[in-house]
């Protein structure tokens, strides 16, 4: 176990090892200190190794508690789960971060059944990250690097910086530059799958976008968005029909690909801002309801 007794400064990331015992990370008397990064060097605040080669990817997962992890406005991300798969990250708060949490889908492998529950983010630009690499370059049948299913984001609140360019949960897209490792990654769709969102995202002044969905898709989720903002804004940015489709309490007629949402079950709601989905006249089984 790491415990957090004392404000914590970083110049390099803290690096949880499922291999030892600093698989387990908390903060004494809940969320009283913070660890926070001194440079841009520590990229990303937290980095939780991956547990696909631990023996057995559900034998051993990590836990992030009771904690505040401060970017300082370094650029940084403030968690990594690189392939990583049952981590629980609960009563943290997020603050002056690029990315609150980045799940990643590293070399053809997979980050799913992750729960991210309890959590408070602040003056971040990008809450929730789903990226992939694309699939394995020798192995791309089994190892495909598409899935990031049955995710838990539950009581999270994401408070984003006032910019225009801000996103509270991001569904592809490549957030790290420069990877040997990057195969065709905009071909490859990210599915973060029979999962749970149940989210509020604050947008300030300048606006910013809810949900974006870009090289991904959101099906078979039970989902409660709500987006506020004190001017224009996006509530549900999706860049193909039917990406967010056939999730739970929809109905539909017909069948693929000529089927029709005959009744909408992912929750949107709105208030103070501009346009809830974009484009107006995008495919989805969202229900929208502005205040």
């Amino acid at each position: 176990m790491t415990l957090i007794n004392q404000d914590t400064p970083l110049s390099q990331s803290l690096v949880m090892n499922l291999n030892d015992n600093t698989d387990y990370l908390c903060g004494a008397d809940s969320k009283k200190y913070r660890i926070y990064a001194t440079s841009s060097s520590a990229n990303p605040v937290v980095k939780v190794q991956s547990n696909w080669l631990y023996p057995d990817p559900y034998s051993k997962s990590p836990v992030i508690e009771n904690l505040v992890i401060d970017g300082q406005n370094q650029g940084v991300t403030g968690i990594l789960l690189q392939n990583v798969v049952g981590a629980q990250i609960r009563n943290v708060t997020i603050k002056n971060c690029a990315v609150g949490i980045h799940l990643r889908s590293y070399y053809g492998l997979w980050s799913e059944t992750n729960c991210i529950k309890h959590i408070r983010m602040e003056n971040v630009t990008k809450g929730i990250v789903f990226t992939t690499t694309g699939p394995n370059p020798d192995t791309p049948e089994t190892y495909p690097g598409d899935s990031a299913g049955f995710t838990t984001i539950d009581d999270v609140g994401i408070s984003l910086a006032n910019t225009n360019d801000a996103v509270g949960i991001q569904i592809g897209g490549i957030q790290i530059s420069n990877d040997p490792y990057r195969n065709d990654v905009t071909s490859t769709t990210i599915k973060p799958y029979s999962s749970r969102i149940k989210a509020n995202i604050w947008m300030g002044s300048q606006g910013g976008t809810g949900l974006r969905v870009l090289n991904g898709e959101v099906k078979f989720v039970q989902a409660h968005l709500t987006v506020s903002g004190p001017s224009s804004g996006i509530g549900v940015d999706v860049s193909t029909n039917k990406a967010i489709w056939f999730n739970q309490f929809s109905t539909f007629s017909g069948s693929p690909p000529n089927d029709s949402v005959t009744e909408k079950g992912f929750m949107l709601a709105t208030t103070g801002i501009g346009t809830p989905i974009t484009p107006s006249n995008a495919e989805t089984d969202i229900l929208t309801k502005s205040f």
